[in-house]
C-alpha cells in the first residue's frame, strides 16, 4: 500500500478551528489592549492638566479654590472640582485637604478620571473665625 501523502477532511476541519480560535483570541486581545491604552492616554492627560492647574493655583495659596469647579482652561470637554477632605490632623496643622477632581466629557460626576487630594494653608476667613473663638 502507497504512503497517503496530505491530510483528511477531518485533519483539515480540525487544523481550521484551531486557526480560527487563535484569531478570535489575538483580535480580543488586541481591543482589550487598545481600550487599555486609550484609558492610560486619558489618565495620562488628566495627570498633566493637573499639574498645570495645580501650579497655577499655587501661585497664591491663600486663594487655592478649597470648593469649587468649571471648565479645565483650554481643553475642551473637561470639568475640574474641588472639595475639602475632612481631616482633624489637617486641622491641627492650620491647614486643609483639598480634593481636586478631574471629569471628562460625559464622564459620570461620581467617578472622576481623577483625584489628587494636596494640603493647603487654611483659608484666612477660616483662621480669622478660628483666632475670634
Amino acid at each position: 500500500m502507497p504512503a497517503r501523502r496530505g491530510a483528511t477532511l477531518v485533519e483539515a476541519a480540525l487544523g481550521a478551528a484551531i486557526l480560527g480560535t487563535l484569531l478570535v483570541a489575538a483580535l480580543v486581545t488586541s481591543g482589550r489592549l487598545e481600550t487599555q491604552g486609550a484609558h492610560a492616554r486619558q489618565k495620562s492627560e488628566a495627570c498633566r492638566m493637573a499639574d498645570r492647574l495645580l501650579e497655577s493655583w499655587w501661585q497664591t495659596p491663600e486663594k487655592f479654590p478649597r470648593t469649587g469647579g468649571g471648565p479645565v482652561p483650554g481643553q475642551a470637554g473637561w470639568r475640574w472640582r474641588t472639595r475639602v477632605v475632612e481631616s482633624d490632623t489637617a486641622k491641627s496643622l492650620k491647614a486643609n485637604i483639598v480634593a481636586l477632581e478631574l471629569f471628562s466629557q460625559g464622564r459620570n460626576e461620581e467617578r472622576p478620571d481623577l483625584v489628587i487630594e494636596v494640603l493647603v494653608p487654611e483659608a484666612a476667613d477660616e483662621a480669622a473665625g478660628l483666632n475670634a473663638r
